[in-house]
């Protein structure tokens, strides 16, 4: 991947940049840099992890953050999946499950009542991305 971390670090930092935007999709990445769809999913292969599960991993860690006291701890679970790209509640209960392995509101009532709140498995992913960016990542949490 070494020929291509310069290029990813771009591209995380432009999804990062655009995650609150529902269309943001592998087309309209490549269609940002000036790729074909079929070429940024080849750059992002060495990374374990698809260009689409990448985004929504980052959506669902922004909206954990916002769950556990973020800018949004108080606002509606939907508002806050909406403010990070979501467009469908259902959706996001159910992706945000596979991910941390409770619904949305139990990991709210969890982190306020002090309940360490463990990732599942699905999580291991994240560590695949290259560290700079996972950095970036985290930081903007």
């Amino acid at each position: 991947m070494d020929q291509f971390s310069p290029f990813v670090g771009r591209v995380h930092r432009y999804v990062l940049e655009n995650l609150d935007k529902p269309s943001l999709s592998p087309r309209a990445i490549a269609d940002a840099h000036g790729i074909s769809v079929r070429q940024l999913h080849r750059v992002f292969r060495p990374t374990g992890t698809t260009v689409s599960q990448w985004v929504r991993k980052v959506r669902l860690a922004r909206c954990a953050a916002d769950l556990c006291g973020g800018a949004g701890h108080a606002d509606a679970i939907t508002d806050i999946a909406f403010r990070w790209g979501f467009n469908d509640s259902a959706h996001f209960s159910k992706a945000f499950r596979a991910e941390f392995g409770q619904s949305p509101r139990a990991y709210r009532a969890n982190h306020r009542n002090g309940v360490s709140v463990g990732l599942r498995r699905s999580a291991a992913p994240m560590a695949a991305l290259d560290e700079h960016a996972l950095r970036t990542h985290l930081a903007l949490l």
